[in-house]
């Protein structure tokens, strides 16, 4: 039998705080690079297609304005996120015209499906700067 102790096992993760959003565009565009691959590989050409596709800009639109509410330069940080996103947009119209039979500008449901991803950034963005607003806050009256 082959026992191995977690206590010795030290893995060393980065530290995710630190990540700029061009590291966190680098990580996403590679994900969308993936599953363009896997659709082309195995012909999937449908809306299942773009919707694969899209996946991974969720993960940003998530994990961008959590990481930025803990960034000491926001203005810089936001400015940056902004400009990934939209160079993140462009490359999954880009990949999912290359994969799908459908084409972005065949398909209402992809308009609506933008108009939401980029409302559920703008908000999430706004809720995270108001989270720093209260921690802010907070921190005055704490001195």
């Amino acid at each position: 039998m082959l026992f191995i102790s977690v206590k010795k096992m030290k893995i060393a993760l980065p530290d995710f705080k630190k990540t700029s959003p061009l590291q966190q565009g680098i990580v996403i565009m590679l994900l969308i690079t993936l599953l363009t691959l896997v659709c082309w590989l195995f012909q999937l050409k449908s809306m299942f297609a773009w919707n694969l596709i899209l996946s991974p800009l969720f993960l940003f639109c998530f994990y961008n304005p959590v990481i930025g509410a803990f960034q000491q330069k926001l203005l810089q940080y936001t400015g940056f996120s902004v400009l990934t996103f939209i160079l993140l947009a462009m490359y999954i119209y880009i990949s999912g015209n290359f994969v799908s039979d459908f084409s972005y500008s065949q398909s209402d449901e992809l308009h609506i499906m933008t108009v939401l991803v980029v409302l559920f950034y703008l908000l999430l963005n706004l809720l995270c700067l108001l989270f720093r607003g209260i921690l802010y806050m907070l921190e005055q009256i704490d001195n």
